[in-house]
């Protein structure tokens, strides 16, 4: 994880080692954090459980976009394709999602033991792309 700022503001950037062994890429945490708030902007297709019905829409609605913003598209897919690079979409997901519950719902220990989980998982992931 590389920390390149200004002074006023930090972006974070991780280390995204494709699958394959090939070059690796660079994704700042903020256009993770886009790609994942946009997956929750989009009603989930039906799948086995709800974060994969939001990772399937986020997967149709980027290929909607691939040409209309192609900067996007390759972030998006480089991250697919890379060691945990799909696993830490997913979590993201999930904790915006649990985010989202929290603010409509209300506070409960389940979805609070939910968050505590996933934002472990969350720091394991940064931490392993660095």
């Amino acid at each position: 994880m590389c920390y390149d700022g200004d002074g006023d503001s930090m972006t974070v950037s991780l280390k995204l080692v494709p699958i394959n062994g090939n070059q690796e890429d660079i994704i700042s945490l903020q256009d993770v954090e886009l790609l994942a708030f946009t997956a929750t902007t989009l009603s989930p297709l039906d799948s086995f459980s709800e974060i994969d019905g939001y990772t399937s829409a986020l997967w149709e609605e980027m290929q909607s976009r691939k040409f209309k913003e192609k900067d996007l598209f390759n972030k998006y897919d480089k991250l697919i394709h890379a060691t945990n690079g799909f696993k830490l979409l997913k979590v993201t997901i999930q904790l915006f999602l649990i985010e989202k519950d929290l603010r409509n719902i209300g506070i409960n220990q389940t979805l609070i033991t939910q968050y505590e989980k996933l934002q472990q998982e969350y720091e394991l992931l940064l931490r392993d792309l660095q």
